[in-house]
């Protein structure tokens, strides 16, 4: 089997459960008890444990290869789902469970894919295989919302988690085909955490207010637009028209992309999104839909050229040290994704500690916040490119 066509079928699959999980889950806790402490609690405890399961995923790579921590996330994401649907009426002391199982979920299958894609990738392919990635995650997030939504309004959310037990056992049997890495010397614990690279640094930085600007835009895509919309179908049928912008968008940065325009794609994308954001000091419907389009757009046009770059320059820092490669390669993208968490953890802290549900002080300063990250990334991207 051709190992790039099994990975992307994976990421296939595992993108049509995250696309459910990311714009559903949360409006399922919001039926549960209509409150953003509910859907915080979830969501804190998935981002915790997607870098907890990103530090144990790295262990297995030593151990065992990536082929089991691809096993494992399947399972684990069964699991949950099968709660779901046995338990209809779970008690809500069992969300940070939950929490758990699908934050497991995301962390071991990235800490994998994320090294396949490293490994196979080259200076020549590697925006189109970066692009690729996400225009699989678009195509997933354009069929998923609208089938999931006319499922959820038709015959209930239980008929849909059966659904979803279906799509993870075709994950678990395709896992077992996956290619095996295996990283074989120790890590050094600092470089996962706070490496002395300075370039590095710059893209922990980066990683970090990315974490929490997305954050905030899967709950806009979702709980947030949902609460304006009160109708599941609604919700996905939008939603599957802000994955086909997105879809395109990577597809067409990804095949103009290169080391010349790569600054100039960025700047659009951080403008764009700085002036959209602004719109929302205005809470209305047809704002936080325009929002959604705008910056289904915007964010790839930031995003995607500051990956690759970060991809380049984590590769390079493994070439340069004497231990071997994979093994630096590994610690970056832990150190990565240790970043990312950071700033989703914080946002969700934001949500559980001071979040309201009507448009009060706490919104705004959100808001003000936001309007700030992608200049923050901009800049910080523009240091890293300026200094090769």
């Amino acid at each position: 089997m051709n190992p790039i066509g099994v990975l992307y079928f994976i990421h296939f699959i595992f993108s049509m459960v995250i696309s459910f999980s990311n714009l559903f889950m949360n409006v399922f806790f919001w039926h549960l008890q209509q409150d953003f402490l509910t859907i915080g609690v979830f969501n804190l405890f998935s981002v915790t444990f997607i870098f907890i399961s990103t530090l144990t995923g790295a262990w297995f790579l030593r151990i065992s290869g990536s082929r089991s921590t691809f096993v494992l996330s399947a399972l684990l994401a069964f699991f949950q789902f099968f709660f779901l649907l046995v338990f209809k009426h779970f008690h809500l002391d069992f969300l940070p469970f939950l929490g758990i199982l699908y934050g497991s979920y995301i962390g071991l299958f990235f800490i994998s894919f994320n090294l396949y894609l490293l490994w196979f990738s080259n200076e020549k392919n590697r925006s189109f295989l970066v692009g690729l990635e996400y225009v699989i995650s678009g195509l997933a997030q354009l069929l998923t919302p609208i089938a999931s939504g006319m499922f959820i309004m038709i015959k209930g959310y239980q008929v849909t988690f059966f659904i979803i037990l279906i799509l993870l056992s075709a994950q678990v049997i395709a896992s077992f085909f996956s290619p095996n890495l295996q990283v074989r010397s120790k890590f050094s614990k600092r470089n996962l955490f706070m490496p002395k690279d300075e370039k590095l640094l710059n893209i922990g930085f980066v990683s970090a207010a990315y974490g929490f600007f997305f954050s905030f835009i899967q709950l806009s895509f979702g709980i947030f637009i949902y609460l304006f919309l009160q109708n599941e179908f609604s919700l996905g049928s939008w939603n599957m028209f802000f994955s086909f912008l997105t879809i395109v968008t990577y597809w067409v940065v990804g095949k103009v992309l290169n080391q010349s325009n790569r600054d100039w794609l960025a700047r659009m994308g951080m403008i764009l999104a700085v002036v959209i954001t602004l719109t929302l000091l205005i809470p209305s419907a047809p704002l936080f839909v325009l929002f959604n389009l705008v910056i289904s757009v915007a964010l790839p046009l930031l995003w995607l050229p500051v990956t690759t770059l970060h991809f380049k320059n984590m590769i390079y820092f493994s070439q340069q040290t004497k231990e071997i490669g994979m093994t630096r390669l590994m610690e970056t993208l832990v150190f990565r994704e240790f970043a990312i968490a950071l700033g989703r953890i914080a946002f969700f802290l934001f949500i559980v500690i001071g979040f309201d549900v009507g448009m009060g002080f706490s919104y705004y300063l959100m808001v003000v916040l936001i309007i700030f990250l992608p200049v923050g990334m901009y800049f910080l991207h523009h240091q890293l490119e300026e200094n090769g």
